[in-house]
């Protein structure tokens, strides 16, 4: 999926939960803090790309940066709860990448 739409060259590797001590899954907080450690990533440079609206809440009350896939024009964004908005919206990887590109 990176691969084909040219998003691999901005990644310096994957980070799965299953090499978690206790895995867990988004939106514990716990899964991007282990992401964070295990990256030694900025807080501030790091994103979360995701269709997924609870993936951006969680993401965004961590303080991440974030990016809704909006692959359906019918799809509205679920604001859960007031206030939890994406970073960006995109409607294809090849527009992530581009904007990504711009950040």
């Amino acid at each position: 999926l990176l691969s084909k739409s040219e998003l691999q060259e901005l990644f310096d590797g994957v980070v799965v939960v299953d090499d978690m001590e206790k895995p867990t899954f988004k939106p514990d907080p716990r899964v991007y803090e282990y992401f964070l450690n295990e990256t030694e990533a900025c807080l501030e440079q790091t994103w979360l790309i995701s269709s997924n609206s609870f993936d951006i809440i969680g993401a965004g009350e961590c303080g991440w940066n974030t990016m809704w896939m909006h692959r359906d024009p019918k799809t509205v964004f679920d604001t859960w709860s007031d206030g939890h908005k994406p970073t960006g919206v995109a409607k294809s990887m090849n527009e992530i990448s581009d904007m990504l590109r711009n950040v």
